[in-house]
């Protein structure tokens, strides 16, 4: 197994559903219709793989039963749980029934926490969305052999253009323009080892789901194996089950709109979509894009300087907090050294 892969048997007749996509792509739009469905809770972000998995640094598997409540405390720390609804409740569930497994591995922790949120909602189906799982669909389904996974995608230049503004991200269109084409690789590679949309995958534009929304919601439904619920149409009002303490997500809380398809060509200059598919490359068309740009090299230049020169300040303060957070003992969720390996390949790509 690959170092990111739980040791734990693989998870059958759960039949979980994950929502993925690169960041600011429609994900927790899609959450919270999917959770909208009488009989799915879908929980998210439990950032299982980048941030809870990494706790078997610290407490090994098979966990023994002194460990729960440091794990619990670990868990509580990562930096995504303060975003989750309902997650003490779930851990009080499932951490006493992973004390008493005869195999008491995080592979099966993800399960137990997974069934934990099914138990508190009432859902007969669970799930879960974390969009950097995207880079890892290939665990999920070794974990998860029945797994569904629903992948999302965005016209890039939106992706992008919402990802610069957005909080704990980086200014720099450059740098995120690379993490997205890195997030494009990894879900291309899984999806060459799968017949989409007759399997365990499938993909979901966000401008079709946005103009269409009962369509690709009824073709969703068939995908992972539920009837189709009208209530999925107005996931909107039951936002506080899906978002905690978030208030850049605050559009999920309204109706379906296209106010933010195309949005990119208000926010970025024409010299920065040029960086944008001059580095994104393929990955567009593979995503279902075109590349437009009209801006010449020079000024490609020009712009890519001013990056760099936004990026640098970021990285500092970044940097210095990482620092301090460690020192204080917290988790912060942080992946640098595998970020950094993954934009050396998105740059040789």
């Amino acid at each position: 197994m690959t170092s990111t892969t739980p040791g734990a048997d693989p998870q059958t007749g759960l039949r979980p559903i994950f929502v993925v996509g690169a960041a600011r792509s429609g994900t927790t739009l899609l959450q919270s219709m999917i959770d909208a469905h009488p009989d799915i809770a879908l929980v998210g972000e439990l950032h299982f793989f980048d941030q809870i998995l990494r706790l078997r640094e610290t407490i090994p598997e098979p966990v023994d039963r002194r460990a729960i409540e440091p794990l619990r405390q670990g868990i509580l720390t990562c930096h995504a749980s303060r975003f989750v609804p309902d997650i003490d409740r779930a851990l009080d569930l499932a951490l006493p029934r992973l004390a008493t497994a005869p195999r008491p591995t995080y592979g099966l922790l993800f399960r137990l926490l997974l069934e934990a949120f099914a138990e508190l909602r009432g859902a007969g189906r669970v799930g879960e969305k974390t969009p950097t799982n995207v880079r890892y669909l290939a665990e999920i389904v070794e974990l998860f052999p029945d797994a569904r996974v629903v992948h999302i995608l965005r016209d890039p230049r939106d992706s992008i253009s919402s990802r610069v503004r957005y909080p704990f991200s980086s200014p720099s269109v450059i740098f995120n323009t690379l993490l997205w084409k890195i997030e494009m690789i990894y879900a291309f590679d899984f999806r060459a080892t799968e017949k989409v949309g007759d399997g365990r995958y499938l993909e979901v534009h966000y401008e079709a789901l946005v103009q269409d929304t009962e369509q690709q919601l009824r073709r969703i439904c068939r995908f992972i194996d539920v009837h189709y619920a009208a209530k999925m149409l107005a996931g909107h009002r039951r936002a506080d089950r899906v978002v905690r303490g978030e208030p850049w997500k605050a559009g999920v809380g309204e109706p379906v709109n296209r106010r933010s398809v195309d949005a990119w060509q208000q926010r970025l200059t024409p010299a920065q979509v040029g960086l944008i598919e001059a580095l994104g490359g393929a990955c567009i068309e593979q995503s279902g894009y075109q590349r437009i740009a009209t801006a010449g090299r020079p000024r490609l230049v020009v712009e890519a300087l001013h990056d760099v020169l936004r990026y640098v300040p970021y990285k500092l303060r970044t940097s210095w907090r990482a620092r301090r957070e460690e020192r204080a003992g917290t988790t912060i969720g942080s992946e640098s050294s595998k970020i950094t390996s993954m934009l050396w390949r998105a740059l040789r790509s």
